[in-house]
């Protein structure tokens, strides 16, 4: 019986201790998040010319420029206060890499979604091939600061753990 509990201990703990952010920033490659992140911030600063420069020539539209314009309408002007990633996706196909990133931006006033597209023969030479914007009423998930922190959650758990193993031994004390 004590096995059992201290296998349950141990699973609760490896479970409480997860942190997603971590484990999404570690499928994605530093050199695509800078560069997610970057495209971001060239969005917000109106900075199309620069951006231009980063797409694939082939996604280089005629009306590329005015659909810049359109996603940086929806972006506000104060700094955001929290970014996380939500989703991340790469395939490495015959040396040739594609990269799908979804980040989540919470500014004072809105959650914005920023989807991004690239693709690459390597990690250094990466173009965008597409990006979005979006705003969202509701964050997918929440942001890395919020929620209890970890420690707490974990001393919870063990006070849990320990009160019922107390009232498991007086329940086999009394039955005996």
């Amino acid at each position: 019986m004590v096995k059992r509990i201290l296998c349950l201990v141990l699973v609760a703990w490896l479970v409480a201790s997860c942190d997603m952010q971590k484990m999404m920033k570690e499928m994605a490659a530093p050199q695509d998040l800078a560069l997610a992140h970057h495209a971001f911030d060239q969005l917000r600063s109106h900075d199309f010319a620069a951006l231009e420069t980063e797409y694939a020539p082939a996604a280089r539209k005629a009306d590329l420029e005015t659909t810049l314009g359109r996603l940086a309408a929806i972006i506000p002007t104060d700094d955001p206060g929290a970014s996380s990633i939500t989703y991340v996706k790469t395939t490495n196909t015959n040396g040739h890499r594609t990269v799908m990133l979804i980040l989540l931006y919470q500014f004072p006033t809105r959650w914005l979604q920023f989807d991004i597209s690239t693709e690459g023969d390597s990690v250094d030479a990466m173009a965008i091939e597409t990006l979005d914007v979006s705003r969202i009423p509701v964050p997918v998930m929440p942001a890395a600061t919020s929620g209890p922190p970890v420690w707490l959650i974990l001393a919870g758990l063990t006070l849990w753990l320990l009160l019922m193993i107390v009232i498991y031994r007086r329940y086999a004390r009394k039955t005996r």
